[in-house]
């Protein structure tokens, strides 16, 4: 601008597509001054528009256009002869502006969009290790947000029920999540499916948000929506939906399997506790019989029944903790042929030769006596019977 003072800056469209002064330098005004039905006329028009400030300084708006598109405004506030003589020189300048700032957003766009694609390989390692499917989705909708930079707000399907629930609102201050949770925290389950419903639903997100460009990304279960979302952005959308969709299902079925072992623990350890008392209490008469017993055949097969629930309290209560993980096989070298001899005396109580055994003197191996015997007694009893 010669000799003149001038304020110079540059102005562009933040996600919301509110026009921002990102940039400006110079003297000659304390700053730009707030021309906001200007600069909107400007960048919808895409024609150059200069205005009167008073003490005989003008505003002129220059349209930053690449590829036919307006995506920012050059901004020079100075004397209005110098305006008027530097013009031409003004709009070539923004021209310039125009190509060098385009390219370089095209190529932050670029670089961006590979870290992003390199981000979503790792994004599925980590989903793969999230607790439920809730935490899968908390860990998606994060991700989108630190890096698109974008607002992102997540549903998941709530089992057994006609509903979605919202679980994870990111990339937003505390107040807009609080009417999100206020107003959109449950809804149908038929948005999960392309219906008037989740019309209704993108509409009220777009509207809580003031935002007019609502990305919808598709994940099984879970229905994911993002504000002031680009179109060049539908590639990583696709590809955060897909791995979604396809890990969701894995995480919940890992979820209720856990759930369910630990239900079947709980229920064995509750058996082992329950079972024991009876056992103990027959146990306990068998041997107030013994002490009273004049017959004595009577009271050899009351002691044998005796060492028989004793031993069958040991394993039964070895075998259940064995079950629950709490006890491993305790093998040691025992005498193969005696346990099967035992199994028989225990099969043929009160009843004797319905069975007999053809055996070496000794058979030694590495075993667990106990559960050996009482699967051999299984087979056994079920013979006889």
């Amino acid at each position: 601008m010669g000799c003149h003072p001038a304020l110079v800056g540059f102005t562009l469209p933040d996600p919301a597509g509110r026009l921002r002064v990102v940039w400006k330098g110079g003297a000659g005004a304390d700053g730009i001054r707030k021309r906001s039905e200007g600069r909107r006329t400007a960048f919808r028009t895409r024609r150059s528009i200069r205005t009167e400030v008073g003490d005989g300084r003008s505003l002129a708006l220059f349209p930053l256009i690449s590829r036919g598109a307006s995506f920012g405004l050059l901004e020079v506030t100075a004397p209005r002869e110098a305006i008027e003589q530097g013009w031409e020189v003004l709009e070539v300048i923004a021209s310039q502006a125009s190509i060098t700032l385009n390219n370089l957003s095209e190529q932050r766009r670029l670089r961006r969009q590979v870290e992003t694609l390199q981000g979503v390989a790792m994004l599925g390692r980590d989903l793969v290790g999230a607790s439920d499917p809730q935490a899968a989705v908390r860990l998606a909708a994060r991700f989108m947000a630190e890096r698109l930079e974008l607002p992102v707000a997540a549903w998941v399907a709530s089992p057994n029920s006609g509903w979605i629930v919202l679980t994870a609102v990111a990339g937003l201050r505390s107040r807009k999540r609080k009417e999100l949770h206020d107003k959109m925290e449950v809804v149908p389950r038929s948005v999960l499916l392309r219906s008037p419903e989740r019309e209704a639903l993108v509409r009220r997100f777009g509207v809580a948000l003031g935002a007019h460009d609502i990305a919808t990304v598709e994940a099984g279960d879970a229905l994911l929506l993002v504000a002031h979302a680009p179109d060049s952005l539908q590639p990583t959308f696709d590809a955060v939906g897909s791995l979604l969709a396809g890990i969701l299902p894995y995480i919940a079925i890992t979820a209720m399997t856990e759930q369910r072992n630990r239900q079947l623990d709980m229920g064995i350890a509750l058996t082992a506790h329950e079972l024991r008392a009876p056992l103990m209490a027959v146990k306990a008469v068998l041997e107030c019989l013994l002490t009273d017993a004049d017959n004595p055949s009577g009271s050899a097969m009351l002691r044998r029944s005796l060492v028989e629930l004793e031993e069958l309290v040991q394993t039964t209560d070895g075998l259940l903790r064995w079950a629950v993980g709490q006890r491993p096989l305790r093998r040691r070298v025992a005498d193969v042929v005696k346990v099967v001899s035992d199994a028989i005396r225990s099969c043929d109580l009160g009843r004797e030769n319905r069975m007999t055994i053809s055996a070496p003197f000794r058979a030694m191996a590495r075993i667990d006596p106990g559960p050996l015997r009482r699967a051999i007694e299984n087979v056994l009893r079920n013979a006889l019977a």
